[in-house]
């Protein structure tokens, strides 16, 4: 817990907690989320459309599929990453203190992993929780989506759990590859951890962290599926116990490759959950990267998708609009990559309807949140300077689908793409 409010969030009163909360209990629910969006005064003035309907609900709507809200919750088309950063503590105050400014300002998604910063990203976002849900700012939890990655698990995990052979319940080191396991005992361990570090009773969404990008070169398409299967099952049951809303994939290219390539069929996947949880499975969210350079999840039809009994190819964000699935943008700036792009920085300085972004951090910004059937882009911000001009942008609206296309083509370079 913070000892002390520094002031550095631009938040007041004083929003530190008088004494140790217990888990803070309850999820993001249709009435809090929309009462953020219309009523706290940090949200009050952001543009219509930086709010979003969650698509995760069943844009489409599925017969027998039943909405788990009512009717959806609403998002901020931004929401706070925490990946990168120094594992240090003055970093963990600078990921606590943006995470309670961004709040403060519009943004209602959080999202975090086991293994950020060695685990320290967490704590941070859990120092954040406690600072907001007990002061005196009027963010209660049921406003505020929070989520969080299984799958790269931590040695101490590893060691109590990978024993070779085993009878008590070890399982054997064959399910981990590469640092990552996703066999339900170490999805438990990690989620128990994840709450005790949030100090949360319930996250909404625990992510299979790089699941595929691990597994599926090893193993085959169908041993995958069915490891993919035990995960979904044991996912099913937290489900049921209380301490997830819901799941999905956090991914890097898996949904960005072609078939041919070793890419994955959205569709199998929520074939897959609804095989093991019925018609009102779990499996509701996705991330991967969108920005300005990695267009596949827009650009390539390569999702094979049933539409009135006929197969159809779509892109993979118009799959998920149709299969019910939320998809949340990482990588925004490529891990600051793009920061450090000229010839990108030149085009986008010419694109008019960009004119009033005046950094090309906002700008890359913009590009990933207007991306068409998004839910949310994640960024993540520690300096004080970034952080405002990345809150600062609620105040204007995404850009319309006919306009990000028209954008997207003009940055574009020749109309080529480099395919994973």
């Amino acid at each position: 817990m913070r000892e002390k409010c520094h002031k550095s969030c631009g938040v007041t009163p004083d929003c530190t907690p008088k004494e140790s909360p217990k888990p803070w209990p309850g999820r993001a629910t249709a009435d809090g989320t929309r009462l953020f969006s219309t009523m706290y005064p940090g949200a009050y003035h952001a543009a219509e459309h930086h709010w979003r309907r969650d698509p995760a609900m069943g844009e489409f709507y599925l017969p027998g599929q039943q909405m788990r809200g009512a009717p959806w919750l609403h998002l901020s088309s931004l929401g706070v990453g925490t990946y990168l950063g120094e594992r240090d503590a003055r970093t963990d105050e600078q990921v606590t203190t943006a995470i309670i400014a961004s709040v403060h300002r519009g943004w209602n998604c959080i999202d975090t992993a086991s293994n950020y910063r060695n685990s320290r990203a967490e704590r941070s976002v859990g120092a954040a929780l406690n600072a907001l849900f007990s002061g005196n700012v009027g963010i209660t939890r049921d406003m505020l989506l929070i989520s969080t990655k299984a799958g790269y698990i931590a040695d101490d995990i590893a060691d109590n759990l990978m024993i070779k052979g085993s009878k008590n319940g070890g399982i054997v080191t064959d399910y981990i590859v590469g640092g990552n396991c996703i066999h339900p005992n170490c999805l438990d361990a990690s989620l128990k951890r994840s709450l005790s570090a949030l100090n949360l009773a319930m996250v909404d969404i625990l992510y299979l962290h790089n699941a595929a990008e691990s597994h599926l070169g090893g193993l085959g398409n169908e041993a995958f599926l069915k490891r993919l299967r035990e995960a979904f099952a044991w996912l099913e049951g937290a489900r049921k116990e209380g301490k997830i809303a819901a799941y999905g994939m956090a991914t890097w290219d898996c949904f960005r490759k072609a078939p041919e390539r070793g890419g994955l069929q959205l569709q199998d996947i929520v074939k897959l959950a609804e095989s093991v949880g019925g018609r009102n499975h779990g499996f509701r969210y996705v991330q991967l990267p969108i920005n300005a350079r990695m267009r596949e999840a827009w650009e390539q039809e390569w999702q094979a998708v049933e539409v009135d009994g006929q197969t159809q190819k779509k892109t993979f964000m118009e799959a998920a609009a149709r299969l019910g699935v939320g998809v949340f943008a990482s990588a925004p700036l490529l891990e600051g990559e793009l920061l450090k792009d000229e010839a990108l920085r030149v085009k986008l300085d010419e694109v008019e309807e960009l004119a009033l972004l005046h950094n090309l951090g906002v700008k890359l910004l913009q590009i990933s949140r207007s991306t068409p059937f998004l839910t949310t882009a994640l960024i993540g911000h520690k300096a004080a300077k970034n952080a405002d001009a990345n809150v600062r942008l609620i105040a204007l609206d995404p850009l319309n689908r006919d306009t990000f296309h028209k954008v997207m083509a003009q940055i574009d370079d020749g109309g080529k793409q480099a395919i994973v």
